[in-house]
């Protein structure tokens, strides 16, 4: 393609009335060996938005046959989107030299029927100039990328679906345990601090036997729901089975979970909780452990592991329960007798 003939040069859009449709004709001609390559489906555009010239793949891509498309041969008839004539030539006006937008949500009309499809799509665009650089028009490549976007959307939401614990929608254990070895792995290069917190639904054996297991999973969801609501960006929350739950806090210290376990703590007591009409009070007990990275350690992940971690924080969660339920313990404030091994459990 020469120079000449479909340069991109930094001018605006000649707007004039001039008829310029044989020349795009003219250039589409001289051009045809060239575009004939494209696998994509392309259209010569006029600078007042109208279709001049197509390939077989565009008339693929709208279901409509060459003679329906010049019927109506404006681009935005056929094809509604955020992607029209104007938006490529605003930042043809900006002084760039090309237009692209990736995965463009569009909707096509199936032959001028009130029918249509929704697709997505790759659109780009270049100024197309004669040889006396005159501005004629556009050329505008559409790559239909509707079906890759589904693969990988469904492969998204497989993943999704494989962390995801079922009832709550948080991560399940698998995914909040595999979430924790990456924080410890990162917070030991960063020498910054990592908190965890477990918590576990007060007297939640009662809740099943008093109300039914429907009201036991509601408020399971209700814990669950308050919980997502509240925590911070960075942070991940999981349910760890039962009616236990935990909350992994990157760049959080001792204070920083004591502050973050106390506010939830309220949250759920004050939290009104109905199911079928009747009021289910509602508490949770809590435990917290911090991690510090050790000065002068050469091997960090040595001092500690995600099971350790757990661990500790399940000793603090024990001594909530037994002490009174409805409460936060640190493991780092337990008294020594308390205080087992965590890395030999």
């Amino acid at each position: 393609m020469s120079n000449n003939t479909l340069r991109l040069l930094n001018n605006k859009p000649n707007l004039e009335e001039e008829n310029f449709g044989p020349l795009l004709e003219d250039w589409h001609t001289l051009h045809e060996p060239l575009l004939h390559i494209l696998l994509d489906a392309y259209c010569v555009v006029d600078l007042k938005g109208n279709v001049v010239k197509c390939n077989i793949a565009f008339e693929s891509l709208l279901e409509q046959s060459q003679r329906r498309i010049f019927k109506n041969p404006h681009f935005n008839f056929f094809i509604h989107s955020a992607t029209t004539p104007e938006s490529w030539e605003k930042v043809f006006s900006e002084g760039q030299n090309w237009f692209r937008d990736d995965e463009v949500a569009i909707e096509i009309k199936i032959k001028g029927e009130v029918a249509s499809k929704m697709k997505k799509l790759i659109v780009a665009a270049v100024p197309v100039f004669s040889a006396e650089s005159q501005r004629l028009g556009t050329l505008v490549t559409l790559r239909d990328v509707t079906d890759e976007s589904n693969v990988q959307n469904e492969r998204i939401e497989s993943i999704n679906r494989s962390n995801t614990d079922g009832l709550t929608q948080l991560c399940n254990k698998v995914f909040s345990e595999k979430w924790l070895r990456r924080q410890l792995e990162l917070v030991c290069k960063i020498k910054s601090p990592l908190s965890i917190m477990m918590g576990d639904v007060d007297h939640f054996k009662k809740v099943n036997d008093t109300y039914g297991h429907q009201a036991g999973d509601h408020v399971l969801k209700t814990v669950a729901r308050l919980l997502q609501e509240s925590i911070r960006k960075g942070d991940v929350a999981g349910r760890f089975g039962g009616e236990e739950f935990i909350l992994i806090m990157p760049d959080t210290s001792q204070t920083g979970a004591l502050i973050v376990a106390e506010r939830f703590r309220k949250l759920i007591e004050n939290a009104k909780v109905e199911f079928e009409g009747k009021v289910i009070p509602l508490t949770i007990s809590l435990g917290t452990s911090t991690f510090l990275v050790p000065e002068k350690t050469e091997n960090p992940l040595a001092e500690i592991t995600d099971k350790a971690l757990i661990s500790q924080c399940d000793l603090a969660l024990y001594e909530a329960k037994h002490s009174g339920r409805n409460r936060t313990c640190q493991f780092e404030n337990l008294p020594k007798e308390k205080v087992t091994d965590p890395k030999k459990s």
